[in-house]
């Protein structure tokens, strides 16, 4: 597995599954994969299925297999 540390830039998209996939060079379905996997956290905290936007300055972490 590897794991992706990225901080949310204001010239990123705001959704959470296009960062995921413009940030980690992955498909959409890859991302949401991801997260409803629970391998992807916010500022430290899991990241749930409902979670949509994402803000400038939040830290994102995502351990892909």
């Amino acid at each position: 597995s590897r794991k992706q540390i990225f901080t949310v830039a204001h010239s990123d998209p705001r959704g959470l599954l296009a960062i995921l996939s413009l940030r980690l060079g992955v498909s959409s379905s890859v991302a949401q994969r991801a997260l409803g996997e629970g391998s992807v956290f916010v500022d430290g905290r899991r990241a749930t299925p409902t979670l949509r936007e994402v803000l400038p300055g939040q830290k994102v972490q995502v351990v892909l297999p």
